[in-house]
């Protein structure tokens, strides 16, 4: 794959507020968009919660809802409905049935009339790509620490629309490839003070962020603004 710079880059990156507060405002937070970590009750119930642990000895999918302490997806999706923002929903499947876990999270997305709004992200490929194959209204996105395979071979065996990769491997060519292969690709936020100048000048289309207001300043002062 080509590390050639990309041509003419499009505005700035969207900033996702990464795990964010599902108790916040986010629009008063500064977020564009808006990712959750979704993992599953013991009956399976879909709840925002950022670990697999409730406690250290604790573990969700072992933990009936009741005694979760978490907030519902179904609840913070009804609270959320007049935002408008889009959502992307980071799927904790590693120690339930994944199929079960992404019909469980379609059914709640579909009964909350929030399709067009979600997408269900994964780091387990073949579950994502599955789920997009059994759910095609569905926007379902991978997740990789880096992409050691072409992106539109990927995009065409999984079906997905997004991609989430650590910063550190992101290249001027791999987000190019995506954008040929019609792919918004995400990171987290990086530590290195060249993260903002690249994610500007390579046309990163969205950065997850735990304070998206301070990485917005960070990322139009790298654009001179």
């Amino acid at each position: 794959m080509s590390d050639d710079p990309i041509g003419a880059a499009p505005p700035g990156p969207r900033v996702a507020w990464h795990a964010a507060d599902p108790a916040a405002d986010p629009v008063a937070a500064g977020a564009d968009l808006l990712e959750l970590d979704v993992a599953f009750s013991a009956e399976l119930e879909p709840v925002v919660h950022h670990n697999y642990l409730l406690e250290e000895t604790a573990w969700v999918h072992e933990t009936p809802l009741a005694d979760t302490g978490c907030p519902t997806l179904r609840d913070v999706l009804s609270r959320l409905d007049g935002t408008g923002l889009p959502l992307l929903l980071d799927l904790k499947t590693a120690f339930v049935d994944p199929a079960a876990a992404y019909d469980r999270v379609v059914a709640v997305v579909t009964a909350a009339a929030m399709t067009d709004r979600v997408t269900l992200v994964n780091w387990d490929h073949d579950a994502g790509a599955a789920a997009a194959r059994r759910h095609p209204g569905v926007r379902v996105g991978l997740a990789s620490r880096w992409l050691g395979r072409d992106v539109a071979d990927l995009v065409r065996r999984s079906g997905c629309a997004y991609l989430y990769i650590d910063w550190e491997y992101l290249t001027p060519g791999l987000l190019a490839a995506a954008r040929a292969a019609g792919v918004e690709v995400g990171t987290l936020e990086g530590w290195h003070p060249l993260f903002y100048e690249r994610a500007v000048a390579w046309g990163l289309p969205v950065v997850l962020s735990n304070d998206p207001a301070a990485c917005r300043a960070r990322l139009r002062q790298a654009a001179g603004h």
